[in-house]
Parts: C-alpha cells; sequence; structure tokens
C-alpha cells in the first residue's frame, strides 16, 4: 500500500478520502465518466458533456485519480488509459458503448446520438474508436490534468 502511495503521487489523506467515497452509497454517482487526464480529446469531451448535461447527473474522474484507479480495481477493471469508462446502474461500459451509453443517459436531443451509435455494428464502432484513441496525441495533443472551475468541482471526483 505504501508503493501506491508513492507511485500515484497520492497523499493519505487523498486515499483515506477516497476510501470514505467509495465507501459512501454511490446512488447519487449514479453516471460517472472516467477519462484520460492527460488526453486533450478527452478533456475537450469531458467539457462538452458538461455543457451538455443540464441536470448535472455525470460526475467525472481522470483515470490518473486514486478514486478511479481504486473504484475501477474494485470492479476488476483494469485501466487502459486510451479508454473511456462509464458506470451507470452498477455496470461498467468502455469504449464505444460508453461513449453510446452516456448520450443514452442524457436528456432530449443527446439520446438520438446514442441511439445512432447503436446502429452502428459494436465491432466497427470499437474500431474506430480504438483508431481515433491510438492517434489522440497526434491529434488533439496532450495536456495537463484538467483543473475544474468552482462550480465543477462538485462533479469531480477524486
Amino acid at each position: 500500500m505504501g508503493n501506491s502511495l508513492y507511485l500515484y503521487g497520492e497523499s493519505l489523506f487523498t486515499l483515506i478520502e477516497t476510501t470514505l467515497i467509495l465507501n459512501q452509497k454511490l446512488t447519487h454517482l449514479d453516471k460517472i465518466v472516467f477519462f484520460d487526464g492527460e488526453c486533450g480529446l478527452c478533456n475537450w469531451a469531458v467539457d462538452f458533456f458538461i455543457r451538455i448535461d443540464g441536470s448535472q447527473t455525470l460526475y467525472f474522474s481522470s483515470l490518473q485519480s486514486a478514486f478511479a484507479i481504486q473504484f475501477l480495481k474494485e470492479k476488476n477493471i483494469t485501466i487502459h488509459l486510451d479508454t473511456i469508462y462509464f458506470y451507470h446502474n452498477q455496470r461498467i461500459y468502455d469504449k464505444s458503448t460508453a461513449m453510446k451509453q452516456i448520450f443514452l443517459s442524457l436528456n432530449k436531443f443527446w439520446r438520438v446520438i446514442g441511439w445512432l451509435i447503436s446502429l452502428v455494428p459494436k465491432s466497427l464502432a470499437d474500431c474506430i474508436y480504438c483508431y481515433i484513441a491510438r492517434n489522440r496525441f497526434k491529434l488533439f495533443g496532450k495536456t495537463s490534468c484538467r483543473i475544474p472551475t468552482e462550480e465543477e468541482k462538485k462533479r469531480f471526483l477524486g
């Protein structure tokens, strides 16, 4: 456990805080988007989801955070930084299925995008997703972890 503190650069306080969050009932945290905090495209996507999520039901966590590492480990998920994960209804979705489920979980027009993604065969949708994910730094650059505004902080975990 001491090594994980060193490896991830997290303080003991952060680890305790993460454990407390994980031990709470996650009923109000039913929609969590896990993303690569150093990816320009991923950070753009998070900004986009924040703007279109009028009911503010989506929560976000960088895959590099102590919260994401512990939460996904407890769900037996091996973290791949080139993958977006979406936790919803006690299930974890990844890649194109995560994107589809995120849009389906939103209001009004945005559900149509989820429905359109559903029309594409999963193997093809994941192939497109993986191509973009492999080239994301070339296409969109690398960035430091996103720093949420004061108003957004309550929607970011860990």
